[in-house]
């Protein structure tokens, strides 16, 4: 579910974006069935809280922020495409620390919930509050059929 983990903590980060920001990514095109993902994804979010930005992984852990939906927490904290995330609430995105931030995205990121994030931006690291919200239904329409062209082979026939 490595993909799915890129697009959803993407639109997540929750992430991050989790990010891009959140969910369980693939290791390749999914295995499940597109209902099975859409279910999966509608009840993660039931509780799950959504930043609103659209990011990507670097290898070094750290997050960039490709795009930030408007009017989302994200928006209205003053994130910004370009950012480069570098932690939340105190942990340091790495490899090594991978774990420790899915355990928090799974029990600390839910709806009220503000993430404190490191956000580098023209060099210099400043944090930054995002209270986290609910995902708006139509947001989340859009990630699950995102998921199911880009992962489910049957949706590309």
């Amino acid at each position: 579910m490595r993909h799915l983990f890129r697009s959803v903590a993407v639109l997540a980060v929750v992430v991050l974006v989790t990010g891009g920001l959140a969910l369980a990514g693939h290791g390749g095109k999914c295995t499940k069935t597109t209902a099975e993902c859409a279910a999966y994804m509608k009840e993660a979010y039931q509780t799950k809280g959504w930043s609103g930005v659209e990011a990507d992984k670097n290898e070094d852990g750290s997050i960039t922020v490709l795009s930030v939906v408007p009017k989302s927490p994200a928006e209205k904290a003053g994130l910004k495409a370009g950012d480069v995330l570098v932690s939340i609430n105190g942990i340091t995105f790495s490899p090594e620390n991978e774990s420790k931030i899915m355990e928090m995205k799974k029990t600390q990121m839910t709806i009220g919930q503000t993430a404190e994030y490191g956000v580098k931006r023209d060099g210099q690291v400043s944090m930054v509050k995002v209270k986290l919200e609910r995902i708006p239904e139509a947001t989340l329409a859009q990630m699950i059929d995102k998921h199911t062209k880009e992962e489910h082979q049957i949706a590309k026939n």
